[in-house]
This record gives structure tokens, sequence and C-alpha cells, in this order.
């Protein structure tokens, strides 16, 4: 019985050694993969891409809101993001269509704000210096 003893406390010791490692390694490794560089990457690019025209849509889709970037025009955001109709008028071109729904229709038509004001100057010659909140609205 002795030896059967020994050699079932050295399995034992064993078994636990064993299952020890597996187990720090295994914690080392779910550590490692949530700190590698690359899972930070991903949420850069998805900062990146947000940066340029971070936008909300309404349901209906008659409303499209959007923090501005600087240097470009109020309508080459909204068309870097939407499938927009630009229509020519005497006063120079105005966005007759977004997402396919055109001005017009039971009168109204496409309106863009600047931080909760009605813009003054069209679209197309407005160019942001960044931040401002540009709200497209269908009334």
């Amino acid at each position: 019985m002795g030896e059967f003893d020994t050699q079932y406390k050295k399995s034992t010791i064993s078994l636990v050694i064993a299952a020890l490692f597996l187990l720090t390694s295994g914690t080392a490794s779910a550590l490692y993969l949530l700190d590698r560089p690359d899972s930070r990457i991903k949420v850069q690019q998805v900062q990146t891409a947000t940066a340029e025209a971070t936008e909300t849509k309404e349901p209906d889709s008659t409303k499209i809101s959007y923090t501005a970037v600087a240097g470009k025009t109020v309508l080459e955001q909204l068309q870097s993001q939407h499938d927009v109709v630009v229509a020519d008028s005497q006063y120079g071109p105005y966005v007759d269509s977004i997402n396919d729904i055109k001005g017009g229709a039971d009168g109204k038509y496409w309106s863009y704000y600047v931080n909760g004001q009605l813009a003054s100057t069209g679209a197309g010659a407005n160019i942001t210096t960044g931040g401002e909140k540009i709200t497209w609205k269908f009334e």
C-alpha cells in the first residue's frame, strides 16, 4: 500500500500542477487578447469614420443630423453620406431630393439648420468651421 499511496500522491500533484498551468495560461491568453493593439485599431477606425460625419437618421428619414467637419460645405458633407439630387434655381443650387424624398411633395421642401437656426445661405456656399450641428428637415 505504501507504494500505491506514493504513486497516488505524485499523480494528484501532477494533476494539480497541470490544472494550475492551464488556468494561468488561459487567463494570460485572455488578458493578452483583450489588450491587443489591433483591437484598439478597430476602435480608432470607427472613431475616425464617425468624426467625418456623426449622423442621426429619424425612422421616417425626413430629418437628418450630423456634426460638421471643418473646410467642407454643408452640401459636400450631405452628399458624402446620402443620395442627393441638386437642382438649379435663380438663387443657385438647392437640394431637391435626399434619399429619394423629393421636394415639392405636399408642399414640403428640404431645409437645413445650423445649430438649430434656419440657414440663411445655400448649402453649397456654407463652408463649415467644424463642430456645427447640421440638421436637414423635410418641411
